[in-house]
């Protein structure tokens, strides 16, 4: 409405302003990154906007580069705003999920108490939840925790290309269509708890690819 309101109704659909080498639902991409927000919604749109604009004020579409870039930026800014304080050590790990002991052993050098603690830290600030479970051979499965805002799971991969990151670790559940973060080929949803293969499922970036549009 906005665009057609700005546009004397000529433009109704952010996928006119784009290059056909974007190859993404725009509109939707945009949905998933507002997160419910209107006000982010309009957020991501000017972050992509300025992108174009700062590499060409001669442009008539917007390209491939300056969505990702936008998108990018627009994640970034938006984990640093929810997760400020916890955003660098959440980023230590280098994935999207992880187990406690993966924290104590392997990235922080801590005790296992002391991982259990950041973990808690985390959950409490909504930044990451229990995800599921690994087995652990002779002893209890292992508690497995991840990002739950795809703005974060972007921001916590920062050498990844945003590309790679929708198409290999954001996962719409096949029940409730909730984006599950993760790098696990077996998933439980955190939102309605079913449990699916990642063969059973499709990707954010397959879900917003043009052809699924």
């Amino acid at each position: 409405m906005r665009l057609k309101a700005h546009s004397e109704g000529k433009v109704s659909s952010l996928n006119e302003l784009i290059s056909p080498d974007v190859g993404v639902d725009l509109d939707k991409l945009v949905v998933h990154f507002a997160a419910g927000s209107p006000r982010d919604m309009i957020r991501v749109c000017h972050r992509i906007i300025d992108e174009e604009t700062r590499a060409s004020t001669a442009s008539t579409q917007i390209r491939s580069q300056s969505v990702w870039t936008g998108l990018r930026n627009f994640a970034q800014e938006r984990s640093e705003e929810l997760f400020g304080t916890h955003l660098p050590q959440l980023r230590r790990p280098g994935s999207v999920c992880f187990t406690i002991n993966q924290l104590a052993n392997d990235v922080f050098r801590i005790s296992t108490q002391a991982a259990r603690n950041k973990v808690q830290n985390w959950m409490n600030s909504a930044a990451v939840t229990k995800i599921g479970e690994l087995p652990n051979k002779g002893n209890r499965p292992l508690h497995l925790f991840g990002a739950i805002d795809l703005r974060l799971a972007v921001a916590m991969l920062p050498a990844q290309e945003i590309q790679m990151i929708l198409a290999n670790f954001a996962i719409e559940c096949p029940s409730c269509g909730t984006t599950c973060i993760t790098d696990q080929t077996r998933i439980t949803c955190h939102s309605c708890d079913m449990e699916f293969q990642l063969g059973d499922a499709q990707s954010l970036m397959q879900s917003c690819s043009m052809q699924e549009a």
